[in-house]
């Protein structure tokens, strides 16, 4: 029986994110886990009636 089923890592993109990911990636591996990412971004609020701003798109392609 494995250890693990799921991974979840939270990222932040910071410089030793890549690193992060490889090690959970090699972990959930070993353990036949599935790996999620998330990655939590605070609301924009802005000046005018307190309207949050429309969502930022993201292609991920570009995440390596």
């Amino acid at each position: 029986m494995a250890l693990y089923r799921k991974l979840l890592l939270a990222i932040d993109f910071a410089s030793d994110s890549e690193m992060l990911c490889w090690h959970a990636s090699e972990m959930a591996e070993i353990h036949g886990a599935s790996l999620s990412l998330v990655h939590v971004v605070e609301p924009v609020v802005t000046d005018s009636a307190f309207d949050t701003l429309p969502p930022i798109p993201v292609d991920f392609d570009d995440i390596h």
